[in-house]
């Protein structure tokens, strides 16, 4: 977090400005002998949070070093801290192991933001919601820090998916609401998963 600052966009479009020096929760430690954790598969639920994010991360960066293959990331979010969910695009860039990302369901925001940062296969399930919408600042930043976020929003679309044009930047109070096919065409995800189990042995 830059100087204190948090920038927080949720599913409603606005954004919290914290000032600097507000606190922030310690997040609970990891278990690393999870065997959930170590079968390469982490969980995304609830909002992305600072203390979320760096869990996440710890996770990547760990799996990362055990060995350099795909790491499942599971998603099922409202979104959150849109600072938080970049930097997670950042950290999984720069891994060695690809990252799979899925939407088990809702994907809204920063969630449909990892969803789109994946750098294995990008996949959700046929009947997945995937929300974009913009950003909103509200009190007083420094001079630039909106426009430099949205920026960096903005490029992130650019790079990680297929927007129509008119579409960039997000603009506040606006939200796009997909469906897992609209994703598709979009190149937000590379496949979609059925929902009927194909591997479930007959009865």
């Amino acid at each position: 977090m830059l100087g204190g600052l948090l920038l927080v966009v949720g599913l409603s479009g606005c954004s919290i400005w914290l000032e600097p020096g507000t606190p922030v929760a310690t997040p609970p430690p990891i278990d690393f002998a999870d065997p959930v954790l170590n079968q390469r598969k982490i969980f995304v639920t609830g909002d992305i949070t600072p203390e979320s994010a760096e869990r996440i991360i710890r996770q990547l960066l760990f799996l990362d070093h055990q060995a350099v293959a795909p790491i499942e990331l599971n998603l099922m979010t409202p979104g959150g801290d849109l600072n938080a969910a970049l930097a997670l695009d950042r950290i999984m860039g720069r891994l060695r192991s690809p990252v799979n990302t899925r939407a088990l369901g809702e994907c809204s925001s920063g969630g449909a933001l990892l969803l789109a940062a994946g750098t294995g296969t990008r996949e959700a399930f046929a009947d997945s919601v995937i929300v974009l919408h913009g950003m909103e600042v509200n009190g007083k930043p420094p001079a630039r820090y909106t426009e430099l976020t949205q920026d960096a929003y903005t490029a992130f679309w650019q790079q990680h998916a297929q927007l129509p044009p008119d579409w960039l930047p997000l603009p506040p109070g606006k939200m796009f609401v997909l469906s897992a096919p609209e994703a598709l065409r979009y190149r937000i995800i590379d496949q979609i998963i059925p929902n009927s189990p194909t591997n479930r042995p007959p009865s």
